[in-house]
């Protein structure tokens, strides 16, 4: 079945909308996260930015659950990298979340750690699932 944009309803490709949102969220994600690690004069702002950037990603996560991961699961070719990222995706918002909210030091420090490790690899894991992604479809074609 076609859908009015023009994809199939199998289609996993993102939208343009949500690639340059996914994009733009988890690279300001990172740059902020890597300049809260780095520059210590900066870290009030670095983590005002990073605040609202969760917000955006969020929701493009939030659209990405909707459509692309269901699609993505039934088609099963990229389910490992798929179901990693789905899963970093979580850990992180549940540790940014700790890092708000947990008031235990030993435990904060945890959850900190946790947070800026899988942060710092998460865009890499992002371009290899999109690099498996296209090298299926070139197989599939």
């Amino acid at each position: 079945m076609i859908h009015k944009s023009g994809k199939s309803h199998h289609d996993v490709t993102l939208g343009p909308w949500q690639k340059r949102a996914l994009y733009a969220a988890t690279l300001l994600l990172w740059l902020t996260g890597v300049l809260w690690l780095c520059l210590p004069p900066w870290q009030s702002l670095a983590m005002r930015i990073h605040g609202a950037a969760a917000m955006g990603f969020l929701m493009v996560f939030g659209s990405l659950l909707i459509h692309h991961v269901p699609q993505g699961w039934s088609q099963s070719r990229q389910r490992p990298s798929g179901s990693l990222l789905v899963s970093l995706s979580s850990v992180l918002i549940v540790t940014g979340w700790g890092l708000y909210y947990v008031v235990d030091r030993g435990l904060r420090e945890w959850t900190g750690k946790v947070h800026w490790i899988l942060g710092l690899i998460f865009p890499a894991l992002i371009v290899l699932h999109i690099f498996l992604g296209r090298r299926a479809n070139s197989e599939k074609k």
